[in-house]
C-alpha cells in the first residue's frame, strides 16, 4: 500500500514523502497536507514499518534542547512517559529523516488481528512494535484514541498488516492516571 501525500499549506519545496540520511528540513517543522493531514519532520531512532504507531519525543531531557526523535512503540514502552503519537507512512530505517503523520484522512496504520471488525472499531496498543489491534490482551496495552479504522481487520492475521484510518491526533490516556 503506497501513499503520496502533498503539501496543501502553500509552502513551496516540501516533500512529505522524503526519506533520507541527511536532514533536509527543520526538525519539528509541521506542514498541512491533503485530506486534512498534518505531518511533522523527525529523525527516526530505530526502524519503523509502514503504518507503524510511533512515539515522538520533542525534547532531550539531558540537553533540554529540541530533538524530535521518533521510535516505533508498544503499550509497554508508552507507560513510562507521555509522548505525541504519529504514524509512519512508509518504512524508515534507523537514523533516517522523514515526515510522521499526526492526523488526516486515509492515514496508513499497522494492525494485527484480534477481533473481527471494520470501521469504527477501537484500537489498542500491542506487544508487537508499532502495531495496534482491535482487541486488548494485557494490562500493559492501552486504547489508542483519535484513530478510526476505515478498513476491516482479519481476526486470523497473526502478522501486522497495513490498514487505512482517519486519524485526529492519536493519544492514549496516561496509564498513571
Amino acid at each position: 500500500m503506497a501513499t503520496n501525500h502533498v503539501v496543501q499549506d502553500g509552502t513551496i519545496g516540501i516533500d512529505l514523502n522524503y526519506i533520507g540520511s541527511n536532514r533536509a528540513y527543520g526538525l519539528g517543522e509541521t506542514h498541512k497536507g491533503d485530506g486534512g493531514s498534518e505531518f511533522i519532520y523527525v529523525l527516526f531512532n530505530g526502524a519503523v514499518n509502514q503504518g507503524g504507531l510511533t512515539k515522538l519525543k520533542s525534547t532531550n531531557p539531558l540537553l533540554g534542547a529540541a530533538s524530535y526523535r521518533a521510535t516505533a512503540c508498544t503499550g509497554a514502552n508508552l507507560t513510562s512517559a507521555n509522548a505525541r503519537l504519529g504514524f509512519a507512512q512508509t518504512t524508515f530505517a534507523a537514523s533516517q529523516y522523514g515526515f510522521l503523520a499526526l492526523s488526516g484522512q486515509n492515514i496508513l496504520v499497522r494492525t494485527l488481528g484480534g477481533a473481527t471488525g471494520g470501521g469504527g472499531q477501537p484500537l489498542y496498543t500491542t506487544s508487537t512494535l508499532g502495531a495496534m489491534s482491535t482487541a486488548t490482551t494485557s494490562a500493559t496495552e492501552f486504547q489508542v484514541w483519535g484513530v478510526w479504522l476505515k478498513s476491516s481487520v482479519s481476526a486470523t492475521a497473526a502478522t501486522a498488516t497495513v490498514s487505512t484510518a482517519a486519524v485526529s491526533y492519536a493519544f492514549i490516556r496516561s496509564p498513571r492516571l
